[in-house]
Formats: C-alpha cells, structure tokens, sequence
C-alpha cells in the first residue's frame, strides 16, 4: 500500500480549502486513495469538511475521529490535526460498517457487531466509537459469547477537550455521536502491541454492588463510606469529586487493576471518573462486575516509559521482517495527562519513534482503548494503556 501522512500543530489555520491543496500535493497515487483517515478536535469534524472531501475525491471512504490530542510521529499536539491516506496496491480493499445511536439498543447491536466481525472475507477490523464506555464496553463482551476468535479487532474511544464537548466519527454524510465505526480491511494484516506500565499497590477489596461502570458496594460498604475511609487524613472530599479538574489532579493517577481479569494482555484498569451523589456510587472509564477484585494503582511515569520501551521493543523485534507501511498510536487521555503533569509530556511518544524510525505514526489520545485478551480474543477494553497498532498489506 502507499501511504500518505499529515500532521500540523494549530488545526484553526488548515481549513478545508488548504487541507485539499495539503492532500493534492502530498497524495503523488494514480488514483483516488481508498482511505483518509483524520483524527482532530469534534469542531473540525463537520459536513463542510466531509462534503469538500467526497467531492474531490468521490470513491474514497473518508472517516475523522474526534481527539482531545493527536499523535504525529514524535509529536503530541493539543490543538492540531493529524492522520493518513491510504491506497491500496497488491489488491486489498476495505469495507465501512457503522451504527449511530445505539445507547437504547444494545442487544441488537451485539448482534450486528458479531457479524461484522466475523465476516471471512474481510477479517482485520479497527474500531472507532463516539459511545459512552459503559454502552461500547457491554457490545464488546459480546464477543466473548463466540466459539472462537479467528480475527483481529483494535482501535479506540474518540475523545474531545472542551468541558461541554462530545465525542463525534464524521464518515460521508454521518455525525455519529452514540456510536461506532469499523474498517473491516481484506488481504491487510494488523498487528499490534499494549504499553501500562503502572504498579498495584497495598490492599485488595471485592466489589461487592455494582452495574455496568458503576460501583455502589465494595466490600459489601457504600461506595460512600468507602470513600470517605479512603480519604481520611488527606483534605479530599466527596464533593470535591464533582469538579473533574479535581478528579484529574488526584484519582486520574491512581486507577483500579481488575486482579481477577487475568485474561487481559495487560492488566486491566479501570480509571476514576466521577463520584455521583444523587446515586451514591463512583463511576468510571469502563464496565466492572460484582465479584470483581480490584487493588489501587499508582501512575509514575518512570515506569510507564519502561514499560513502552520493553513492550515496544519487543514488538519491533516480532514484527520487523514484516516491514510495517504505517503505525496507529491509540494512547489514554487520562495516561498522558499523568505525564504531562510531571513534565514528561512527549516522552513516550519520542521513544517510540526512536524504536520506530523508518515507520511514519499518527494516532490521537483517547477515552478508551480496545484490543485483544493474552488468549488473542478480541473486545478488551482497557483505561490508562497505549495501543500500537501496525498495518501491511499482503503480497
């Protein structure tokens, strides 16, 4: 395949007019490429943008995925735009499925999302959802309900930075803000690594009442009286927990580890979101079950760049001779804000570009990332990881 990459720092100044001239004069293909892909703030994502595009190049399935910040090589941009173009040429091709509001229909939609995914001619999926994590982590364990788990499926939860914003997928005519879509790639390999690098720390409690991604009993004590234990002798209250700067600034660096999700490729967290009152329990970035064992973890970014770079090395050892054509970085809002706050906002995204320096990266951070279990089932969703995902075409 050819591909075709972009990434600018202040997205305000491309608009649509200079983004087509950018592609023109980049693009160098025979023909129309058979993929624009665009990760960039929700505001970008419009059908002006999706209309200008289509019309210039009108066989080419054009998808944007909302971000928070975007990945481009060794850079994070806050306020940017990045992605790539993609043509296919030693025959393979690509297949688009999406569904939109689906919040009210999730046993019909597990279904249909089985049979995208176990579709045999087209078997490499990427996934993009603009769904609540709750909603696209309960489709997801649909997968688990199959005999077996014959192809890949990866991707991430589009993200936004504004206080009031939402997650959005643009794709031809189509804002989708309640959920999915999937590139279903044929005679493409996907391959693909988890970076967490966080470390469980003291005691270990069970879960005791919870639904979907809320907890309301561990340890068969109220969410609330469990927080208030937890807090006692700090100057954190319940209250404070409504303001997410506050949840950003505390919890966001000590997320839960699932102990008895053994079958994640990596351990599975879960990040705090919010304490709801009204209800009285915590929700968070993603799906808990009573029963659950969980432990606290803590955030140092000296580990998490361990871990990238032990992770990542490894990968480029396994998947060198295949000769990678371009590399998707999917890594957690919540991760990097963590690194950031301790002065090491870029750092992990320059180590892997100096693990990876004759493959182009472009990827954006996200409310949630989806890969596979160590059994290589698909539909795991994790919090606080970075997914890299590596794409060649047959032949």
């Amino acid at each position: 395949m050819k591909i075709f990459t972009f990434g600018w720092e202040n997205f305000s100044e491309i608009n649509p007019e200079v983004l087509l001239e950018i592609f023109k004069k980049g693009l160098r293909f025979d023909s129309n490429p058979d993929l624009i892909l665009i990760f960039a703030p929700p505001k970008f994502l419009n059908l002006n943008l999706s209309e200008k595009l289509k019309r210039e190049f009108p066989s080419t399935s054009v998808v944007g995925v909302s971000a928070y910040g975007v990945i481009s090589n060794e850079k994070l941009f806050y306020n940017g735009i990045t992605g790539l173009m993609l043509k296919f040429t030693k025959g393979g091709s690509l297949k688009v499925s999406y569904e939109n509001n689906i919040s009210n229909k999730v046993e019909e939609i597990k279904e249909k999302f089985k049979k995208i995914y176990l579709n045999p001619e087209y078997p490499s999926h990427l996934i993009w959802t603009s769904a609540p994590n709750s909603v696209i982590n309960e489709v997801l364990d649909g997968l688990y309900e199959l005999p077996s788990y014959p192809f890949s499926l990866w991707g991430g939860v589009a993200s936004f930075s504004h206080p009031h914003g939402k997650a959005r997928i643009l794709y031809e005519d189509q804002i989708i803000e309640d959920g999915f879509l999937v590139l279903s790639f044929q005679k493409v390999q996907i391959y693909s690594s988890i970076s967490l690098g966080f470390l469980p720390l003291g005691l270990s409690y069970k879960i005791t009442k919870a639904k979907e991604n809320k907890v309301y009993e561990i340890e068969n004590v109220s969410a609330e009286k469990f927080l208030e234990k937890l807090f006692k002798g700090t100057t954190l209250k319940l209250e404070d927990l409504k303001n997410k700067e506050v949840v950003k600034d505390t919890l966001w660096a000590f997320p839960i580890v699932l102990l008895n999700r053994e079958e994640g490729y990596v351990s599975v967290l879960r990040t705090f979101k919010n304490f709801n009152l009204k209800e009285g329990c915590m929700e968070f970035y993603g799906n808990l079950r009573v029963g659950d064992r969980i432990k606290f973890c803590i955030g140092d970014p000296k580990l998490i760049l361990e871990d990238v770079k032990k992770r990542f090395n490894k990968f480029r050892g396994e998947v060198n001779k295949n000769s990678l054509e371009v590399l998707i970085y999917v890594s957690c809002v919540a991760r990097n804000y963590i690194m950031a706050k301790e002065g090491h906002s870029y750092e992990e995204f320059s180590l892997c570009k100096s693990l990876f320096p004759e493959q182009e990266i472009v990827g954006f951070l996200s409310f949630g990332e989806i890969g596979h279990d160590k059994r290589n089932r698909p539909g795991m969703f994790y919090n606080e990881t970075s997914i890299l995902i590596g794409l060649k075409e047959d032949g």
